[in-house]
């Protein structure tokens, strides 16, 4: 991808981000490149390294169904961990062993409710279990519903509530496990914004005095003349406002 870019005269920069770390309370990493015509350089954001948990996302306990919840037949095998779980990915806290057999099925991993969710799927292989795993509450562990993980992934109100009105449940797991955590990408998308207003990426820093020949210059000139200046009018004064703004 980066090399069929670089082909097209872009200059690009890529990375994985871990979406927890960028405001969503999701583990899911997502990697992403930045392409720009100019050789800037782009401020990646910066990663958090705290967690405040899932209150904001999950249902209210009151709320949540007994067809949600495992029932206590079921035995739960804990997870011995090798070492302390890092504060910033899903922390599983062991998974159920089912009468079909197997004791480490995905879709049945139940999941500390202080730690992001882990990445959805878009299916589910088991009755007990959910494409989005399992939560520990004080109500007992049960299934994260679509619109719990649509949360977690930054959905805004109005894009919840179109989640909600799909009547299918497969068709609501599909739009959210296919999603972007929508607070990473604004977060990539404001240190984009601020390369590009920066000087470096507009080829002004150290460059000395606008000329009306330069293509800063005629890029200004345009601004300027979408601001209802005629281009030929335009001064330098005018065309370094352009530039600023």
């Amino acid at each position: 991808v980066m090399e069929g870019l670089g082909e097209c005269g872009y200059h690009c920069q890529a990375r994985k981000l871990n979406c927890a770390e960028h405001g969503d309370q999701t583990s899911r990493c997502r990697w992403f490149c930045i392409g720009m015509q100019h050789n800037g350089v782009i401020e990646w954001p910066i990663a958090l390294t705290k967690f405040g948990g899932l209150t904001e996302v999950l249902d209210d306990p009151k709320t949540v169904c007994l067809a949600r919840i495992v029932p206590a037949t079921e035995q739960f095998v804990p997870r011995q961990h090798r070492s302390t779980p890092e504060p910033m990915t899903a922390n599983k806290l062991g998974s159920y062993r089912t009468q079909k057999g197997g004791n480490d099925e995905r879709c049945l991993r139940v999941y500390d409710s202080h730690y992001p969710l882990p990445s959805a799927t878009s299916i589910t292989t088991s009755l007990l279990g959910s494409p989005g795993g399992l939560v520990r509450s004080r109500i007992g562990d049960y299934k994260l519903s679509a619109i719990e993980v649509a949360r977690a992934h930054g959905f805004t109100k109005e894009a919840v509530a179109q989640v909600e009105r799909l009547t299918c449940t497969a068709t609501q797991w599909k739009w959210v496990a296919n999603s972007t955590p929508r607070r990473t990408v604004q977060a990539l998308l404001t240190a984009v914004l601020n390369a590009l207003q920066s000087p470096r990426q507009l080829g002004v820093q150290d460059a000395g005095p606008i000329t009306t020949h330069s293509d800063v210059a005629k890029c200004a000139a345009s601004c300027a003349a979408n601001t209802g200046m005629p281009t030929n009018t335009a001064t330098a004064t005018d065309l370094t406002a352009a530039v600023q703004r």
